[in-house]
C-alpha cells in the first residue's frame, strides 16, 4: 500500500500515462511472485513515471503565458 500511493499520485501528474494503462502495469507487477523482482517491477514504474512528471513540470503555466493578450 506504501508504493501504490506515490505511483498513483505521481500518474495524476504525468498526463502521458492513462489511469487504464498505469492501472494495468500496476496489476502486471502485483502479478510477480518473487518478491524481489515484484519490487523492481515497482521501482521501474515509478522511475517512468517520476520522469514524465519533470519533463511535463510547467507545461500548462507554459501553454496559459501563450494565450493572446485579448480576444
Amino acid at each position: 500500500m506504501k508504493v501504490l500511493l506515490p505511483l498513483s499520485l505521481l500518474a495524476l501528474l504525468a498526463p502521458g500515462v492513462s489511469a487504464n494503462t498505469l492501472n494495468e502495469q500496476l496489476q502486471q507487477c502485483s502479478r510477480i511472485m518473487p518478491d524481489s523482482s515484484r519490487l523492481i517491477c515497482y521501482d521501474k514504474l515509478n522511475a517512468a513515471l517520476e520522469q514524465s512528471a519533470e519533463q511535463n513540470f510547467g507545461r500548462e503555466q507554459k501553454q496559459i503565458s501563450q494565450a493572446p493578450q485579448s480576444i
